[in-house]
């Protein structure tokens, strides 16, 4: 091969590689190749029916926190999911608490002050976690990173979990949000005007496709 062709065939090369580059090296991982539920396709998003039962699926990616184990970067990543769940379910539920609460003229600090809603938001979030129970590990990928090439660490693992929960699993969930809003609510006339809100399953189920 003549040394023009050499040199091109260098050009064309080091082009391909700046174009596509990362800051780091994949030295090793598990699966060899990304599985395409790591990607974060939107198809996932979505209630799948499984067997004659209904999930929805979560993906959680380890911190940087938690990078130097790959025990710790994967159980980083499980808790991502699972608050990823529990958040989503308090603001669902939260979201048409506030919906109704606003549409019947109930009187709720909620509706009038946001650090009040934070507040709420945060502790139903952290009750939510605490009772997470019907989740199953889909799938798991992890990989084991090299960065000194941009200045970074040589070892750093990234951990990206897939999590399922069973519908009945997540409407249980949601009930249990509502009942203790439902109970924040001081006046009982008031009470009782909001407790139809969550009173069926098929209201639950209204909130569970809320996106």
């Amino acid at each position: 091969m003549s040394n023009n062709l050499v040199l091109m065939s260098l050009v064309l090369f080091l082009i391909s590689s700046c174009a596509g580059s990362k800051p780091y090296m994949v030295v090793e991982s598990f699966p060899d190749t990304k599985p395409e539920w790591a990607r974060g396709s939107e198809e996932y998003t979505n209630w799948i029916k499984i067997n004659e039962r209904f999930y929805r699926h979560y993906l959680g990616t380890s911190s940087d926190i938690a990078a130097w184990e790959r025990r710790t970067a994967c159980e980083s990543a499980d808790a991502d999911t699972k608050k990823q769940i529990s958040e989503e379910i308090v603001s669902k539920v939260v979201g048409k608490y506030i919906e109704e609460a606003s549409r019947l003229k109930i009187t709720s600090e909620l509706l009038v002050n946001e650090q009040i809603r934070k507040k709420t938001d945060r502790k139903l979030a952290k009750d939510t976690l605490s009772n997470l129970v019907g989740t199953e590990t889909s799938g798991k990928y992890w990989e084991r990173r090299d960065y000194t090439n941009s200045g970074g660490k040589k070892k750093h693992f990234t951990c990206y979990i897939f999590l399922r929960i069973h519908k009945l699993a997540y409407l249980k969930l949601i009930n249990k949000v509502s009942k203790k809003l439902l109970g924040s609510i001081k006046s009982e006339g008031q009470r009782k005007k909001m407790e139809h809100v969550f009173k069926s399953n098929e209201d639950l189920l209204e909130i569970a496709k809320k996106k």
